[in-house]
């Protein structure tokens, strides 16, 4: 969607590189891991499941016993990440509900990713030049 971006203000195209840098998968989440380690431990925080997810995923390949030891590496990983899920979840979120934008939430349609994808391919093509797509 480069040409589609392009017609974004310089203020949204900002927020979009400042959001893609910041998840960027480079070096396993390298530095959204590290803007989450900053951030007061009492700050709340909605973490990337993506991320937790992935580190669950490797921890579980690892094998469960060495030499016919139990692993307690693997163990010591598990608890770090569900731990960390653990801090999330008991820190104070004092928001209050917005009746407006419940409101519009609740008139949205149900998102469908597909439906959407395939608007993208046709507003701008793979392969697409500018000239094209205007």
């Amino acid at each position: 969607m480069r040409f589609t971006i392009e017609k974004l203000s310089d203020s949204q195209q900002k927020s979009l590189r400042d959001m893609s840098a910041l998840m960027s998968s480079d070096n396993n989440f390298h530095v959204y891991r590290n803007m989450i380690a900053s951030l007061d431990d009492k700050a709340p925080k909605i973490p990337y499941l993506g991320v937790t997810l992935t580190d669950l995923t490797f921890c579980q390949e690892n094998s469960d016993y060495i030499n016919g030891l139990i692993n307690f590496s693997k163990r010591s990983m598990l608890y770090q990440i569900i731990n960390a899920v653990l801090k999330y979840q008991y820190c104070c979120y004092s928001l209050q509900p917005v009746e407006q934008i419940i409101e519009i939430f609740h008139t949205l349609p149900p998102f469908e990713e597909q439906k959407y994808y395939r608007k993208s391919l046709k507003r701008e093509p793979r392969g697409a030049q500018k000239s094209s797509i205007v």
